[in-house]
């Protein structure tokens, strides 16, 4: 571990999202406990901040990063995330600097990490690009970005050994926050619904629309006793708000910003339990369905981005629990399915008896497949391991 004068060693950090800000923040805090005294610098958001990081001072880039879904809107984030990267080696440079955790985002952090290592910082990448579904081809960058990945799905760390890639399974950060598994009964009368449109603004822009408006032909229908729509932390909240009034939903709505494993499940009784989601692709969906709530997988973008990605994308599902189960687990609708009378059919479909039998199920099997809780501390002396 590098470090002159005495001064403590510092770790490096980028983590461009919600989750990866979640996620480095348990790692790090760790890291924390095996090196007393530790400094943490870099790139992130409020829980990476709520655990000592401090921003990397010349970096132009604004929290979240820049990560549009599509092909056009990707390419003006480029200036700034070249910016940032150069901001992040010129750091790295410094004798103080242990090494460097990146987290998740691989367009952002595959070639961050290269640049990084080039200019001789050790490098941990966690959570890796899914390349098992699509984009295979980048193996070898994966490789070169890294002097150890931290996997945190059973198969993947056979699967990318196999391919050149240094993978560790550390286990999945979602095990450590679930509770005991109490599925929700099927409702007696109205529905407890919640809808999670994802948590980056250029997907609840494209997700949100139809949600909300399937959500209000069956609050006229008198099916809904309640509707959850959840607010990420890099959503803008008063517009969501604006968006959930304009749909006219005739039924009460909450918006709410606590994470979904917060108040999702039911919990000895909680009100605030849902009884059915609607819940984009993404972490959300594994986190619903590890709880048993009966949820449909939910997905749309630009045209032309997602006639290439079904050109790129291997695999039956888009939905991870459907990956790692095997089977559809969760229905899904994606794209043009994405309609008003497709998930009131859902809906309904989720409603029975054994629609939530079969969630809970689902969710006893994905807790076995996910493996044991300690996900941040054996994230961490991996950390450890490489940067001393």
């Amino acid at each position: 571990m590098r470090a002159a004068g005495g001064r403590p060693p510092t770790l490096l950090v980028c983590a461009g999202d919600p989750s990866g800000d979640a996620l480095a923040a348990r790692a790090v805090e760790a890291w924390v406990r095996l090196r007393p005294g530790g400094r943490l610098e870099g790139l992130g958001g409020p829980a990476l901040g709520g655990v000592g990081l401090r921003p990397l001072s010349n970096s132009p880039v604004h929290w979240p990063f820049p990560s549009p879904t599509g092909l056009v809107e990707p390419l003006r984030a480029v200036p700034a995330l070249l910016a940032n990267a150069a901001a992040f080696v010129a750091r790295s440079r410094w004798d103080d600097v242990a090494g460097a955790l990146l987290v998740d985002l691989p367009d952002v952090n595959l070639p961050l990490g290269r640049l990084l290592r080039l200019a001789g910082a050790r490098v941990v990448q966690a959570v890796a690009p899914q390349t098992w579904a699509w984009r295979a081809g980048r193996h070898r960058r994966l490789a070169a970005s890294c002097d150890a990945l931290a996997v945190i799905l059973p198969f993947e760390e056979a699967y990318f050994r196999e391919r050149g890639c240094p993978a560790r399974f550390v286990g999945h950060p979602l095990v450590d926050r679930l509770g005991p598994l109490r599925p929700p009964a099927p409702p007696a009368g109205a529905l407890r619904l919640a809808l999670l449109p994802g948590s980056r603004p250029e997907r609840v822009r494209y997700i949100l629309p139809p949600l909300l408006a399937a959500a209000a032909d069956l609050a006229r229908r008198g099916a809904l006793a309640e509707v959850v729509v959840s607010c990420a932390p890099a959503i803008d909240a008063a517009e969501l708000e604006r968006r959930v009034s304009r749909a006219g939903i005739a039924a009460p709505v909450r918006i709410e910003t606590r994470p979904p494993l917060e108040w999702l499940a039911p919990d000895g009784g909680d009100a605030a339990a849902a009884e059915q989601a609607w819940v984009a692709a993404g972490t959300a969906s594994l986190e619903a369905a590890a709880m048993g709530i009966p949820a449909c997988v939910v997905w749309r973008t630009d045209r032309l981005g997602y006639a290439v990605a079904r050109r790129l994308v291997r695999g039956r599902f888009a939905g991870l629990p459907n990956r790692l189960l095997g089977r559809e687990a969760l229905p899904e609708r994606l794209q043009d399915a994405l309609t008003v009378p497709e998930l009131v059919r859902v809906s309904e479909e989720l409603r029975r008896p054994e629609a939530f039998a079969r969630a809970a199920a689902a969710a006893a099997e994905l807790r076995a497949i996910l493996g044991g809780p300690g996900f941040a501390e054996r994230l961490a002396r991996l950390i450890e391991e490489v940067v001393r």
